[in-house]
């Protein structure tokens, strides 16, 4: 099978000599990170009576934190469409409201006004022509 002369002769990766020497360091790391967070958040849970809020102090708060929610979840919505809270301005002007001011201008009212009457009518001559 295998002698040991075989064995001497073959050449080791460096790196992974390394990698297997740090591979015990890195995890008991890991695992004391891991415990003082869990330790942390048993703190955090376990609130002292110094650090207790009062029923009106805890509404409060989570008045406070449901606003800034609701305001986060309306800034993501409207994010994309940021031609609503941004008006692009033509001239001076908010082009929206002059778009809004042209339909409502009195001048085109009128001649819409008067070429849909016109339209009337040639439809009510039609008419009587059929039925007489």
């Amino acid at each position: 099978m295998f002698s040991k002369h075989d064995f001497l002769k073959e050449k080791v990766d460096p790196k992974l000599v390394r990698n297997v020497r740090n591979s015990r360091n890195v995890y008991f790391d890991k695992l004391k990170q891991n415990k003082s967070l869990r330790e942390e958040r048993i703190k955090e849970l376990n609130a002292s009576k110094e650090k207790a809020l009062t029923k009106k102090a805890a509404e409060k708060m989570s008045a406070d934190a449901t606003k800034r929610q609701r305001i986060n979840h309306k800034k993501n919505l409207t994010h994309s469409l940021k031609r609503l809270h941004e008006p692009n301005f033509n001239g001076g002007e908010n082009v929206n409201e002059s778009k809004r001011r042209k339909v409502e201008d009195k001048s085109k009212s009128e001649a819409v006004k008067s070429f849909h009457s016109e339209l009337n009518s040639k439809r009510n001559v039609k008419i009587k022509k059929i039925i007489s």
